[in-house]
């Protein structure tokens, strides 16, 4: 059946914002191998040669930066996100009938019917998103992390421009590892201060290993338009790193103190509301905890209209998700994966037998004939949990105005560290131990525990692993909160009575469960006002 129409319906347009010219649209920017940086117009004249999936394919394996992109031509369609989907593009197809856009909200126009589809409302109460190219809504798809499609006589093919897959690893020794990752993290700063072009830039700084790694190579590259944040409950055992590291590199830094806004209501506020909806478009929670370092920074001035977020997000690619225990032929991935991601809540049986079905093939023996197991893991929680979750939290700088950059997704660092041994990359261990020499030029490597955990902490973690793992019933007697550094006990108590009140609350192990259950909440409630006319109203919860 050949397709009546194509519908392109782009429609967020709050920091990076869409350009578009003869039938191209493209959002964000690319880094081409010649060091050129493209955006708007330029961006499109990328692309414009385009004209078959092989040919966008090569273009994409191309570009590094934070990017989506869509062309038309005729009635043929390419679009693609980057590898970390920056800006997340979503498909719809009936016959005769195709559309792309970033909001599934505004599928609506062309009266495609919304409504929840219950068992991926599983997978996002249980991970904070929803796996693979499935959404929240039922036949509402979205492009995964390094995916793009292609769409010609209503037939869609899809498949990856980039993953985080290899059987070609180096066979360097520690050192020389050492010394070429120094090179690489050496580009990645002159790729970082190039793409600015001297921009203001807000750094918010943890005082881990990742934001500081960012604070550094902006003052290595003389960068000095530098302002840095952190934010937390008083007493934050982040605090001293931060301060001192911001200090050492003589750069402004503010805290924002969170015991000032325990009693707001954030799940009435209006803004938040919108930047619900603006950050999850019903595929992944929303992530709150710079909502409020936002609104005293604004209120302060400190933050001009031109500035450049810069987090940490995130040093995972270094092997911050692979383990030693991963040497083991006998790893269960699938057993890892539920204990560490699907883990919001104590799983019942009928949510475990949906999500298996969803990574079972982790640790499946064909899969793992193609590609070293553990690579096959850290790729599908790259997909997953680090576009859709930890990149996903970056939007509430872009839904406020304002542009950010994922410098520890530098293509250049992404190519190096798929092709580390495990043995180097477990743990973070190699980029640590590099990190922290690349430091001690500014003193900003405070003690030997950031290198790795204490034998007494190892051990407290393992014996509570293994009790967990014999007795799960223990669970259920968790504390959330007794982690918690930011005071989100206290700012969460609207979202848990909101939730008792709504009948949709139960005992979570995690703070994020919160968060999940109560932004399923609120997607029901917007599905919902779209059927108010229809009497195939449902409950606001399922249980």
């Amino acid at each position: 059946m050949q397709t009546k129409m194509i519908r392109i319906r782009l429609s967020y347009n709050q920091g990076y914002k869409w350009f578009h010219e003869n039938d191209i649209y493209v959002k964000g920017y690319i880094l081409t191998p010649d060091n050129q940086v493209l955006r708007d117009e330029t961006l499109v004249h990328y692309f414009a040669s385009v004209e078959t999936p092989e040919e966008f394919k090569t273009k994409l394996q191309q570009a590094n930066g934070l990017f989506s992109v869509v062309v038309q031509r005729g009635e043929r369609l390419f679009a693609a996100v980057d590898n970390v989907r920056a800006f997340p593009l979503f498909y719809y197809q009936r016959d005769g009938f195709f559309a792309v856009t970033d909001s599934p909200d505004e599928l609506t126009a062309d009266d495609v019917p919304l409504s929840i589809d219950e068992d991926h409302a599983v997978i996002l109460g249980c991970a904070g998103f929803v796996t693979g190219n499935k959404t929240l809504l039922k036949n509402v798809f979205q492009l995964v992390a390094g995916e793009y499609l292609y769409f010609e006589d209503n037939t869609l093919k899809k498949d990856f421009h980039t993953q985080f897959l290899t059987n070609d690893f180096f066979s360097l020794s520690r050192e020389e590892l050492k010394t070429e990752l120094k090179k690489v993290i050496d580009k990645m700063g002159k790729n970082l201060v190039k793409i600015l072009d001297n921009r203001p830039v807000v750094i918010p700084l943890s005082g881990g290993f990742d934001s500081r790694l960012l604070a550094y190579l902006l003052r290595k590259n003389n960068y000095d338009n530098v302002l840095c944040y952190t934010f937390g409950a008083a007493g934050n055992s982040e605090l001293h790193n931060a301060r001192a590291t911001a200090e050492r590199l003589g750069y402004e830094w503010i805290f924002v103190e969170y015991n000032e806004f325990y009693n707001e209501k954030m799940n009435q506020n209006p803004v938040f509301k919108e930047y619900t909806h603006f950050s999850g478009c019903y595929s992944s929670q929303l992530a709150e905890q710079d909502f409020f370092a936002l609104q005293r920074l604004f209120s302060l001035n400190k933050i001009a209209e031109s500035s450049v977020f810069i987090p940490g997000h995130s040093g995972a690619i270094a092997g911050s998700w692979v383990k030693k225990e991963m040497t083991n032929p006998d790893f269960s991935y699938v057993d890892y994966v539920l204990e560490t991601i699907f883990s919001q809540v104590l799983l019942r049986k009928k949510e475990r037998r949906i999500i298996q079905s969803e990574i079972d093939f982790l640790d499946d023996s064909e899969q793992r004939e193609a590609y070293p197991p553990y690579l096959i893991y850290e790729n599908w929680r790259f997909q997953e949990a680090a576009s859709k979750f930890l990149h996903n939290c970056a939007k509430i700088w872009d839904f406020f105005g304002y542009e950010y950059l994922l410098p520890l997704w530098d293509s250049a660092l992404f190519d190096f560290f798929v092709k580390v041994p495990l043995s180097h990359k477990y743990d973070k261990n190699l980029y640590k131990e590099t990190v922290s020499e690349l430091f001690a030029e500014y003193d900003i490597f405070f003690h030997d525990e950031e290198m790795y955990p204490s034998e007494k902490l190892l051990r407290k973690v393992f014996f509570r692993s293994m009790l967990k793992k014999k007795f799960p019933i223990l669970k259920k007697f968790i504390n959330i909160w007794k982690t918690d550094r930011t005071g989100a006990e206290f700012y969460m108590k609207s979202f848990v009575e909101e939730l008792k009140k709504e009948g949709c609350y139960r005992k979570m192990l995690h703070v994020n469960g919160i968060l999940s259950a109560w932004y399923l909440l609120e997607a029901r409630k917007r599905i919902n006002s779209y059927l108010c006319k229809s009497k195939s109203l449902f409950t606001i919860c399922k249980n």
